[in-house]
C-alpha cells in the first residue's frame, strides 16, 4: 500500500496521510463493505491499518474517517493488550457505546481494522455478523497485496 511521499509534502498537525491500496483492491474493499451499509442504523466505516492510517472509508470526507481510524487503532491496541495482560486470549471485536451512538472495532487482518460507526438502535447481533463478513473479506482482499 502506498503512502503519500513525507517528503513530496511537508507534514504538520494537519497534514493527513491517506493510505492508497493497489488499483482493483480498493474496489474489492468498496464491494465488501457495501453490505454494511443495510444495516440499519449505519452511519459510517473505515478500513485502517493498525497504526492508524485510513486505507477505505465511506465517511463524507477524509478527516472525519482520520479521526476515526487513529482513535479505533488505538482503542483497539490496548484492549489487545489487556487481552492478552488478563491471560483472556485473542480480541474478537470491541463495542464502544457512547450516549448518541455506538462504535464497533473488529481485526480485518494482521495490519487492519474495521471500524463502523453506529445509530443506538442498531441490532448489535445482526451488525457483527455483517461485520464479520467484511472483516473476512477485506482480509482476503488485503492478504493478495
Amino acid at each position: 500500500m502506498a503512502v503519500r511521499s513525507p517528503s513530496a509534502v511537508p507534514l504538520d498537525s494537519r497534514t493527513l496521510l491517506v493510505v492508497h491500496p493497489p488499483q482493483g483492491v480498493e474496489e474489492r474493499l468498496r464491494r465488501a463493505m457495501d453490505p454494511l451499509r443495510s444495516i440499519r442504523g449505519f452511519l459510517s466505516a473505515a478500513v485502517t491499518r493498525r497504526d492508524g492510517l485510513v486505507i477505505h472509508h465511506t465517511f463524507k470526507n477524509t478527516r472525519e474517517a482520520a479521526g476515526l481510524s487513529a482513535m479505533a487503532a488505538a482503542m483497539l491496541g490496548a484492549a489487545r493488550a489487556t487481552g492478552v495482560e488478563l491471560g483472556k486470549g485473542a480480541l474478537r471485536y470491541s463495542i464502544i457505546h457512547f450516549t448518541d451512538g455506538i462504535l464497533l472495532i473488529q481485526d480485518a487482518g494482521p495490519e487492519a481494522i474495521l471500524a463502523c460507526l453506529m445509530e443506538l438502535e442498531t441490532n448489535l447481533g445482526f451488525a457483527l455478523s455483517r461485520m464479520s463478513r467484511a472483516s473476512q473479506e477485506i482480509r482476503e482482499s488485503l492478504d493478495q497485496i
